[in-house]
């Protein structure tokens, strides 16, 4: 990668350059779901990098606003597709990251912008790194707004495929590898916590599995009663009454729910766990 290439992505605002990140991990798994080899896959995982380049050029006062763009503010919002092909054009990049750069906000109906280009002169990679966009974007904090509940995200994904806008393989492919990486981070969570310290890997899993099936910060007296009859207690060996381990959960539970509460953005388990639902 260019040195130039990385300096301009170091000076996109903090929010995209996460975003951006964010997307590159989800469109690395979806590649690995659909079996891309290497070369594709390094090639989606750079694209996937800089497809939001373009907004280095964006106004911050229009970038972080916290509310509702005009109309005006949306359509200098909607140049960073153009702006970020021609960067990277003349830096040299590859086609696939000039492609991903531009396309990432077109939609097969030609609905899309900026061209209004339609499902033929979209190829896979650009449809992986559209569907991650605006998965990422929808269950992100922002400060204007909470991240929405997994089951919400895919509502909206599935009106966009009935719509005909979105590629319903690719919106499948990506909500997997979106809730694969949602129980590895809840589980490096929960080892991380300081009265997580005690609890296995296996048990981990099996609390992100409880917390997903449930789609809410659920309060401690649910979980332990959830936790006793769901049979986990037993398969682990955690035999009723003996709660010493299942304690040091609950305490893990009051303590994501205060995250929660208290809105840290980007930290705490609360963020993390509060939106799934299976």
């Amino acid at each position: 990668m260019s040195k130039e290439l990385e300096s301009a992505f170091l000076k996109l605002d903090d929010y995209t350059k996460l975003h951006s990140v964010n997307v590159q991990e989800l469109a690395v798994l979806v590649a690995k779901i659909y079996g891309l080899n290497s070369a594709d896959t390094e090639a989606l995982k750079n694209a996937a990098k800089y497809h939001d380049i373009g907004k280095i050029f964006t106004p911050a006062e229009i970038l972080l606003k916290q509310g509702k763009l005009t109309d005006k503010e949306f359509a200098i919002i909607k140049a960073h597709p153009v702006d970020g092909a021609n960067l990277l054009k003349n830096l040299d990049q590859p086609q696939a990251y000039i492609d991903a750069a531009l396309k990432h906000h077109e939609k097969l109906d030609g609905s899309g912008y900026p061209y209004k280009l339609t499902a033929k002169e979209l190829s896979l990679d650009i449809r992986i790194i559209t569907v991650c966009d605006i998965y990422d974007a929808l269950a992100s904090a922002r400060p204007y707004k909470k991240p929405l509940m997994y089951k919400e995200i895919k509502d909206i994904l599935f009106k966009d495929v009935a719509d005909r806008k979105l590629d319903m393989d690719v919106i499948s492919k990506v909500l997997a590898a979106g809730k694969i990486l949602k129980k590895e981070e809840i589980v490096r969570l929960y080892k991380d916590e300081k009265y997580m310290k005690y609890i296995s890997p296996d048990v981990a899993c099996d609390i992100s599995d409880m917390i997903m099936k449930y789609g809410k910060v659920i309060s401690p007296e649910e979980f332990k009663a959830m936790y006793k009859e769901s049979g986990l207690m037993k398969d682990k060996g955690l035999a009723a009454p003996d709660f010493d381990t299942l304690d040091s959960i609950v305490k893990g539970i009051s303590l994501a729910k205060n995250y929660y509460t208290h809105g840290i953005y980007g930290q705490g388990l609360g963020n993390k766990l509060h939106d799934i639902e299976m």
